[in-house]
């Protein structure tokens, strides 16, 4: 007891044992996959999808990524972390990273006098236009400047973005001065002094440019193009098989293997060629180890290895699950786009028994989804974007320890099913390890299956469903960060008992809340940490 220094009513504040043990995050997801635009191996924090298209410009058809994040949002998602990866540019010479579209602006006089570059690197930025105009301002000593981004939609190159600066100057004494101006609120373009030229080298701004309208783009289309594709393409052995696609009615025998072999072709053209920029290098802290820089992150999503090669899409499944096994996270893997019936489902989880790991889990089939950037025709699209948005709805609604499958699992955004299951494909397949999407007449499409891929009945393994595995996880992170305190604190039976006071609390509140099957506590759960476990 202090000592009091004279008679009266003194208030003594005793500190509690009880450290309360808060719980993490549930469903926060990452994204890593190939953008056109946006920061390069960098684990950028989005909330909404308008927020991910003024960073990275929306939906592309040829960035299978930008639609799973939008449908991540659309079916309940809060918090994403997109990691943009881009295959390196040959003309750069450097093997680091894509080109940055570039442009040197003159004065009236033909000097170079500023250096406009696109925000980021990639192809998009050779759709910037700069204008520089003299309206209302003095054109010896200031001028405006206009960037303009265009996008291909329907056939012709419409704008899409404008921003606008006024009364910019070149003299970086002034507030106006147009490198900090610009850089400081543009999200497409950053300026600089061209190479050799310094502030002493100006003396008047750039000069004024003309105008000029977006030419339209060819297309091809079922409308314009009739006839058959035929061809020779491998097979999944090796052999040559024939194949052939009516490019007027898009049917054909061997159908789905010419797409895939003909999209694999495309993106090996384009510089979108493999897994190597996906898995990145976790000392270079690029690809998905761009990751390494994030606190927390609970559910893992590369959707673009369903158009990878078969050995490619293997090795990034693998290395995806043991990087969310060291990160308590969860993966969820999505199929090969050739994978479209329940046989083939069965073979490709034959043929990949190697993957399966209790921090992953697979779904089939593909979803349908009206594209906007294609007058909404329904296309075929991964799952895992839906899926991710489904877990963060069911965990802010009902908890993590409850299933994402079931009527409230609903599929929302998905206007159909590529395949449709019937009650025994689906029992088949969940008897795999494969989670069913179903179709339920007059009700919608929803998830019917909450198995991890070490979920089969043969492995018969503890981690056989998603919630069990994820509340593990959750547990096993929320413990770890909420128990640091104790490190360097003296192991006695004094530590023992706070260490079971504030787990006990922590675990007593998820068992108030359903976490666990009991009729009492002590049925559901208990903390043991005394003599014998430290």
């Amino acid at each position: 007891m202090p000592e009091l220094p004279n008679p009266g009513v003194f208030v003594e504040e005793i500190s509690s044992r009880v450290r309360p043990v808060t719980g993490v995050s549930t469903a926060v997801t990452a994204f890593v996959g190939y953008l056109k635009r946006g920061p390069l191996n960098y684990a950028q924090r989005v909330l909404r999808i308008g927020e991910f298209e003024s960073i990275y410009g929306g939906l592309d058809a040829d960035c299978e990524v930008s639609y799973a994040v939008k449908q991540f949002f659309l079916n309940g998602g809060t918090e994403a972390l997109i990691v943009r990866v881009a295959a390196d540019d040959p003309a750069t010479g450097n093997g680091l990273e894509p080109g940055i579209a570039s442009v040197t602006m003159h004065d009236e006089a033909g000097q170079p006098v500023l250096r406009a570059r696109a925000e980021s690197p990639g192809e998009w930025g050779n759709l910037l236009q700069i204008d520089v105009d003299y309206n209302q301002v003095d054109s010896a000593t200031s001028f405006n400047l206009k960037v303009t981004q265009f996008s291909p939609q329907g056939g012709i190159l419409v704008a899409t973005d404008v921003e606008s600066f006024r009364n910019l100057s070149m003299n970086p004494a002034l507030a106006g001065y147009a490198v900090t101006s610009v850089n400081e609120a543009s999200g497409l373009i950053r300026l600089d002094l061209p190479s050799g030229v310094t502030h002493d080298d100006m003396t008047s701004p750039p000069a004024q440019t003309g105008t000029s309208s977006a030419r339209d783009i060819s297309t091809i289309n079922r409308d314009n193009l009739g006839g058959t594709i035929d061809v020779l393409v491998a097979g999944k052995d090796g052999d040559l098989l024939s194949a052939s696609f009516n490019l007027a009615t898009g049917t054909g025998t061997n159908s789905s293997l010419l797409r895939s072999t003909l999209q694999s072709a495309l993106r090996t053209v384009s510089g979108l060629q493999g897994a190597t920029e996906l898995l990145g290098n976790q000392q270079d802290k690029t690809g998905m180890f761009a990751l390494e820089d994030v606190d927390i992150f609970n559910i893992l999503c590369i959707p673009r290895m369903a158009s990878l090669h078969a050995a490619e899409a293997a090795q990034l499944v693998i290395e995806a699950s043991l990087y969310c096994k060291q990160r308590s996270a969860f993966l969820i893997v999505d199929i090969p786009e050739a994978v479209n019936t329940v046989s083939e489902m069965q073979e490709w989880v034959t043929d990949n028994a190697g993957l399966r790991h209790e921090n992953a889990a697979v779904y089939f089939p593909r979803i349908m989804v009206a594209d906007p950037l294609d007058d909404y025709q329904l296309k075929a699209r991964t799952a895992s974007g839906t899926l991710a948005g489904v877990y963060a709805r069911i965990d802010n609604s009902r908890g993590v320890w409850k299933a994402p499958a079931g009527l409230q699992a609903s599929l929302v955004g998905v206007q159909a099913l590529e395949y449709q299951l019937t009650h025994m494909e689906n029992s088949a397949l969940n008897s795999l390890g494969v989670n069913a999407l179903r179709t339920l007449t007059g009700q919608g499409h929803f998830s019917w299956g909450a198995r991890t891929l070490v979920g089969s009945k043969q492995r018969a393994s503890e981690w056989t469903h998603i919630p069990v595995r994820r509340t593990a996880l959750y547990i096993e992170e929320s413990l770890l960060r909420g128990t640091v305190w104790v490190v360097f604190e003296p192991n006695d039976e004094t530590l023992w008992a706070k260490i079971r006071l504030n787990v006990g609390t922590f675990m007593q509140n998820l068992f108030l809340q359903g976490a666990f099957r009991g009729a009492s506590a002590s049925d559901a759960y208990f903390v043991k940490c005394d003599g014998e476990t430290t």
